[in-house]
């Protein structure tokens, strides 16, 4: 990351102080940048702040297309490939970060966010970033070759060369309001696609919330299918699935509301498959192994108890009738329901509490280096992008990479001019 700084190459301003912000204005300016960063807030970086219970799950050491949703899969798999885990490595150097994984998801050796905001902060003061805290920005308006940035409360700055719109997504504690970064790309000429809350729990249909508080509390590993209308398979996922009163959350959960666009009640149902490993054969030797025992204790060893009446009732057999007295078709329905629990979508959590949201400006309207298709010198990144990644330091990682890869972008065009 370290440059000659002795030419600047030019002004940037940087709208909006999130990590992808922060990322973008260290990285411009051990570039030769002169960086402005505005920020809507009372100071940056609040949401990071906060992030993974504030133990900041910064990146993952797995990055693969696949965790990733998005309507453009080839311009995403382009921009994901130019910065290398080597180069987020000597990034996180240079920012002073010690970093530890767990499995494969990354985080501060502190285990705090704050030691993320912190060395980000310090580094943007030490390389003479500029901040500009409660600064609603509404508007970039291109005037010949410069940039002027319109505020909310009618004043403006000007003559910056670039800009990055880094203005995150309409998800989280501090985004209760429509985010303004939509508005900005659009009087700019993009368009945005729909956006909706992800990475969020479900809320089933009130009439499965009779069952479901039977289930409320309940954590169990499970996998997870989501399917489309009838029978249209989308995408599964496995994990700890939490069971609530309304609906249903955990890790799986969330990823699969990346593809839950907003359509209406009763749209999609997720499957349950409560013994993913258990097969056809498992079950047969065990009716025969326990042909004496009611469910309530056939089930013993392989279910939590809560699990049997429900299922018991969504076959219509007996909690009490003994296993070696069930039909074919019966049996048949118990193991079905074992490994397809059914609930129908009702909606999935608000955006105030969903840890990002889905949609944006599609992929096909900027370039490799984030670069504007129809703004020259505009550069668009983070969340804001048609991009939704899983839990895990995913969405983080594709925030950096669009800053390393717009300064990038901005580096060639400085010096081609």
């Amino acid at each position: 990351m370290k440059e000659n700084k002795s030419m600047v190459r030019g002004s940037l301003a940087v709208i909006g102080g999130g990590y992808g912000g922060l990322c973008s204005a260290v990285m411009a300016s051990a570039s030769g940048f002169d960086v402005t960063v505005f920020e809507r807030q009372d100071k940056t970086l609040k949401k990071l702040a906060i992030t993974g219970n504030g133990r900041c799950n910064i990146s993952n050491q797995k990055i693969d297309i696949s965790d990733y949703v998005t309507g453009d899969v080839h311009s995403l798999e382009k921009i994901l490939s130019a910065f290398s885990s080597e180069k987020e490595n000597a990034f996180f150097r240079e920012l002073g970060l010690i970093l530890r994984a767990d499995e494969s998801r990354l985080y501060p050796i502190t285990g705090k966010a704050s030691s993320v905001t912190d060395a980000l902060r310090y580094k943007c003061n030490e390389s003479g970033v500029t901040f500009i805290c409660d600064a609603d920005v509404t508007e970039v308006v291109k005037k010949g070759s410069k940039f002027e940035i319109r505020l909310r409360d009618g004043s403006f700055e000007h003559f910056f060369d670039r800009c990055i719109l880094s203005c995150g997504g309409a998800a989280g504690v501090y985004k209760e309001n429509a985010n303004n970064g939509y508005d900005i790309a659009k009087k700019a000429g993009h368009t945005v696609k729909p956006v909706y809350p992800a990475l969020t729990k479900v809320i089933c249909s009130s009439g499965e919330q009779k069952e479901l508080k039977k289930l409320d509390g309940i954590r169990s590993r499970a996998a997870v299918s989501l399917f489309e209308g009838s029978d249209k398979f989308i995408a599964l996922e496995s994990g700890e699935v939490q069971f609530t009163a309304t609906g249903l959350s955990g890790i799986p959960v969330f990823d699969l509301t990346r593809y839950m666009d907003a359509h209406g009640a009763g749209h999609y149902y997720v499957s349950v498959d409560l013994l993913p490993g258990f097969s056809d054969e498992d079950f047969l030797e065990r009716t025969e192994l326990f042909s004496k025992r009611t469910p309530e204790t056939f089930f013993t060893g392989l279910l939590l108890p809560q699990f049997i009446p429900v299922i018991c009732d969504r076959c219509g057999i007996s909690i009490h009738k003994n296993i070696a007295d069930m039909t074919y078709n019966e049996l048949d329905s118990l193991k079905s329901v074992l490994h397809d629990l059914r609930f129908t979508v009702d909606k999935t959590g608000d955006m105030a509490n969903a840890q990002i949201s889905a949609g944006g400006v599609p992929l096909s309207e900027v370039d490799e280096h984030m670069g504007s298709k129809i703004v020259k010198g505009l550069y668009i990144i983070g969340e804001m992008l048609d991009v939704a990644g899983r839990c895990g330091g995913y969405n983080l990682h594709f925030a950096a990479t669009g800053a390393y890869n717009a300064v990038e972008g901005m580096k060639n065009d400085a010096e081609n001019r």
